[in-house]
């Protein structure tokens, strides 16, 4: 679960950019708990300092405990952002098919070594191919 938190928020701070509005924006009612204060503390210093833009939510046990959007979905006409804005994930994919693919190692279901024809014989040279070269792609 932590992971899971850490890697959206860093995921949502990748897609930084200038020309801000802040807008705190509670999809449910947020918890009256240190967490949401110290979360939107955070995310209001890096927008007050053009250093994001986006949305985040945070979920338990499947349901959203608290959301925050800041910034516009289109700079040049002043739409601001909400909860319910789509992002393109751009090469962010990569990182979380990083984390997943060191995720399998860990709990020993491959290595890095591992050729992908077990997974992908369709692929031409999937028996020379390795997670290892995939990651370094």
């Amino acid at each position: 679960m932590k992971n899971t938190i850490l890697i959206t928020l860093i995921a949502g701070l990748l897609f930084s950019c200038s020309g801000r509005t802040s807008q705190p924006v509670n999809q449910q009612a947020a918890p009256s708990n240190s967490f949401t204060v110290k979360v939107d503390s955070l995310l209001e210093v890096y927008e007050n300092n053009n250093e994001f833009m986006g949305s985040v939510s945070f979920i338990k046990n499947g349901k959203i405990i608290h959301s925050y959007a800041t910034g516009y979905t289109n700079i040049i006409t002043q739409a601001k952002a909400s909860i319910d804005t789509r992002y393109r994930i751009g090469s962010i994919s990569k990182t979380f098919t990083a984390v997943l693919t060191f995720q399998a190692i860990e709990l020993g279901h491959i290595q890095l070594n591992y050729t992908i024809e077990k997974y992908f014989p369709e692929i031409v040279n999937s028996n020379k191919i390795t997670f290892a070269d995939l990651l370094q792609h």
